[in-house]
């Protein structure tokens, strides 16, 4: 299983017994980043998500994780991971005569451009967090994400 099933495969079990609202507010977001020989690091966005899991979910997550995957979990770690300098993004599917691609748009911090690093960065984390499927063709800075207002 790769780390993406793996976690879905988590969220999955966790959705069956919490909240709507507990489900959304402490795991939407989250992923695998890394497992390795029992060794499991899990990416969450933000400091307070990171203190909740560690302290009220641990014990729970290391269960669920060793039942789906049928081994050992000797160690979860959590980290807050985001890109510096990435403040909002979004995917767009573009269609193409026989095939489709992801095209990821970047807003960066003021005074930030995208660099060969920060596209390897992006690539990786998207690739270790959710599949090598879901890396974008391209990745292309704008200014500003468009929203709508309704």
């Amino acid at each position: 299983m790769t780390n993406y099933e793996i976690w879905q495969a988590v969220l999955a079990e966790f959705e069956l017994t919490l909240s709507k609202a507990n489900f959304t507010t402490w795991f939407r977001n989250t992923g695998i980043s890394s497992y390795d020989q029992g060794r499991i690091l899990v990416c969450v966005p933000n400091t307070f998500t990171k203190s909740w899991l560690e302290k009220k979910y641990h014990t729970d997550l290391v269960n669920t994780i060793e039942r789906v995957t049928g081994k050992p979990v000797k160690r979860v770690e959590y980290r807050v991971e985001n890109i510096k300098n990435v403040v909002e993004c979004i995917a767009v599917e573009h269609q193409q005569v026989n095939d489709t691609e992801v095209i990821l748009f970047l807003k960066l911090l003021p005074n930030k451009s995208i660099n060969d690093e920060l596209i390897l960065k992006v690539r990786n984390q998207i690739k270790n967090s959710l599949s090598p499927k879901h890396v974008p063709a391209k990745i292309i800075q704008v200014q500003d994400i468009p929203k709508t207002k309704n």
